[in-house]
This record gives structure tokens, C-alpha cells and sequence, in this order.
């Protein structure tokens, strides 16, 4: 079973999902969690052992490159949610 959790929010929202992760890990001990913040809080989720992939969203960077090309912020946009499919379970 795979699972992603979205949290492209502040280090403090991040922390508190730190519970969630541990008890899903508890409870599907082989699925594999896929999660996605920002960049600030990619340390923090980088550090989880139970986080088996972590994906960047960083809301400003496209907002500024919608602002710039909206095609260019829509192939960003499609290459993330690429990556995040083409992960599959070991």
C-alpha cells in the first residue's frame, strides 16, 4: 500500500503530523508514505525514518513562475506529480 500525505505548509503543521506518520506505520507496518512539503520543512521530514520519500512543493516558486509562464509553471507542475507517480514500492 502506498500512501501520500500532502503538507506543503509550515514547519509547525509538519511536526504535527510526526504522530500521524508513526501511526501508520504502526498500523501498515509494509506501506510504503510518500510525503510532500515545503522546502523549509524538508529537513524535518528528510529525519523521519518512517517517511520513505519526500516530494518539494514549494507554493512560491510557482506562484512566481505562474506569474512568469503559466506553461512553464504547468510542465513544473506535471513534473512533480510525475515523480510522485513513477514511485512505486520497492
Amino acid at each position: 500500500m502506498r500512501i501520500l500525505i500532502i503538507n506543503p505548509f509550515g514547519i509547525g503543521d509538519v511536526l504535527f503530523t510526526t504522530p500521524l506518520i508513526a501511526n501508520l506505520k504502526e498500523t501498515l507496518p509494509d506501506c510504503y508514505i510518500g510525503f510532500v512539503s515545503n522546502l523549509k520543512a524538508k529537513d524535518i521530514v528528510l529525519k523521519n525514518p518512517n517517511v520513505d520519500k519526500v516530494f518539494v512543493y514549494e507554493k512560491d516558486r510557482f506562484r512566481k513562475l505562474w506569474k512568469t509562464s503559466k506553461v512553464l509553471c504547468v510542465r513544473q507542475f506535471i513534473k512533480l506529480l510525475a515523480a510522485i507517480r513513477r514511485k512505486r514500492l520497492p
